[in-house]
């Protein structure tokens, strides 16, 4: 009789546990789950990108190859359209044109210049020269996870990822409508390489002068 009662005291505890349980879970999944979806602009994101001329650097080298005879200008220099840079003797001694002259693509600042007189120069030396707007923009990538969420109105502070010092202020320009793999690289944990990234193109103004092309910069929203 005991062993009887012993069993069926177990059982009891048995299906009390299982009922406990059942009712656990019914109401954990009635339950809300609040859940926070993370936005480009939290304080704890930061938009990284790096300066350039407005509407990009262009390279500049000669249609022919030669020996660089002259030089006009030099780094820092604003230039006209079509002026000309520096002159070149052609290498080539049965040409009808001795020289050729080597010009500005467009009217702005020369921002490299790395020629010297008597070295050659050539098709398809394209770091040598470097003519843009004297105006700035910076380039950023953006991940694919945040495509629609950056804010497009509004300030944003422009800070040197190479020293955290305020250099000046953006506005968002523009978006490209395509991805492209990451072409600046950061210090952040986690960064990914494999991953797709959106161009996002932002109006600078710069609150000091002469900052260099290629400097990497870090935004947040201002006053966050």
């Amino acid at each position: 009789m005991r062993k009887k009662i012993k069993y069926a005291v177990i059982i009891v505890i048995i299906l009390a546990l299982i009922i406990f349980n059942v009712i656990a879970l019914r109401g954990a999944s009635k339950r809300e789950v609040n859940v926070t979806i993370p936005t480009l602009n939290d304080h704890a994101m930061v938009i990284y990108g790096t300066i350039e001329p407005l509407g990009k650097a262009i390279s500049v080298s000669p249609k022919t190859n030669g020996i660089v005879a002259g030089i006009y200008v030099q780094e820092g220099d604003k230039v006209r359209k079509e002026q000309a840079l520096c002159v070149l003797e052609n290498m080539v001694q049965d040409v009808s044109v001795p020289v050729s002259y080597v010009t500005a693509p467009r009217e702005g600042l020369v921002y490299k210049f790395d020629i010297r007189v008597g070295e050659s120069f050539g098709i398809g030396d394209v770091d040598k020269i470097i003519v843009g707007s004297s105006e700035l923009q910076i380039a950023c990538d953006v991940e694919a996870l945040w495509i629609g969420k950056m804010r497009t109105t509004g300030t944003y502070d422009v800070f040197s990822a190479e020293t955290g010092e305020g250099i000046g202020t953006a506005t968002f320009r523009s978006a490209s409508r395509y991805l492209r793999p990451k072409t600046i690289r950061t210090e952040q944990p986690g960064e990914s390489f494999s991953t797709d990234y959106q161009e996002v193109i932002m109006d600078f103004q710069p609150s000091i002068s002469d900052i260099p092309i290629n400097l990497p910069v870090m935004l947040k929203v201002k006053g966050e």
